[in-house]
């Protein structure tokens, strides 16, 4: 799945960069302007709040997120389904779907928590025992949220191909993982790499050349976000829908299906079988006078 990934990143380039440049890189110059004008105060505890200009921005950006992840997935399911997306149309086709997708991230955010809370009980249960147990409690809450991620990582592809509603697309979501958890695991980890990666490098950089005071270092943080999200961010939407789609072919047979649509549709479109108007598969038209026989014709023949 991996190279299928890195090949329509390598051949949508610049239709996914631009989707994510019209989309997000606004959102993302708003956000840094928000943190600039941040006097990064600190509060009795020692964090600095957030102004309500910066946590307005913040779901802004949420909501930018969600319809670049949409319209990322509908571009590269264009090239599944035998259709040309630019980032023109994925936008169009994707935007009359955003209160759907809003709703599709709160319930994410919601089962994550769900799991966050249930595993960290387990957790705190668990590490009251000693040894070996106790590096369990650690791990399970780990665990449990890497297992749901998983098993809703296709849920916004879905919604956007299919036109499920955020439930549903979440339901099918879970379906289609079934028995290939291990394989999408692998797919996440790489790409969760390269986006830390990338991060980590844009941001060292921009440490090196700034002052390291709170307000300069949040502002270099900030650049290193809009200019690592417009490279990589398309990544991850280009997994969740390979992903969809490789299951739909392992699963329903999504290829065959595609092709008998596609020859369907040839054989509807072809003028093979169509002469003097007859429909194609229907008899030839019946006349009324027909040829007299020859006498060589006629049987049994004369004499016999």
């Amino acid at each position: 799945m991996l190279d299928a990934v890195f090949s329509i990143y390598r051949n949508r380039f610049k239709d996914l960069v631009l989707a994510v440049a019209v989309v997000g890189v606004p959102i993302g110059i708003l956000s840094v302007i928000a943190t600039w004008m941040n006097p990064g105060i600190p509060n009795a505890f020692g964090f600095v709040e957030r102004t309500a200009f910066e946590q307005i921005v913040s779901f802004v950006g949420i909501v930018g997120s969600l319809l670049v992840f949409g319209v990322v997935s509908r571009i590269v399911a264009g090239e599944y389904l035998d259709e040309t997306i630019g980032w023109r149309a994925g936008i169009s086709k994707v935007l009359p779907r955003l209160l759907s997708l809003l709703g599709q991230g709160l319930l994410l955010i919601l089962v994550f928590g769900v799991v966050l809370i249930g595993s960290g009980l387990i957790a705190a249960f668990i590490s009251v025992f000693p040894g070996v147990l106790a590096w369990l409690g650690i791990l399970v809450p780990i665990a449990f949220f890497v297992f749901a991620i998983v098993s809703v990582f296709p849920s916004i592809p879905i919604g956007v191909v299919e036109g499920l509603g955020p439930w549903s697309s979440i339901k099918r979501a879970q379906n289609l993982v079934v028995g290939r958890r291990w394989a999408i695991l692998g797919v996440l980890t790489v790409l969760f790499v390269i986006l830390l990666v990338s991060f980590a490098a844009f941001l060292a950089f921009f440490e090196l050349v700034v002052v390291s005071d709170f307000r300069t270092q949040q502002l270099a943080i900030g650049l290193s976000t809009i200019v690592v999200q417009l490279f990589t961010e398309p990544l991850m939407a280009i997994g969740a829908t390979v992903i969809y789609f490789d299951q739909r072919v392992r699963k329903e047979a999504f290829d065959l299906e595609l092709l008998a649509d596609q020859v369907g549709s040839s054989a509807d479109s072809s003028d093979f079988g169509r002469d003097s108007g007859t429909e194609f598969g229907s008899p030839p038209p019946v006349s009324d006078s027909y040829p007299e026989p020859k006498s060589d014709d006629v049987w049994p023949p004369s004499g016999q």
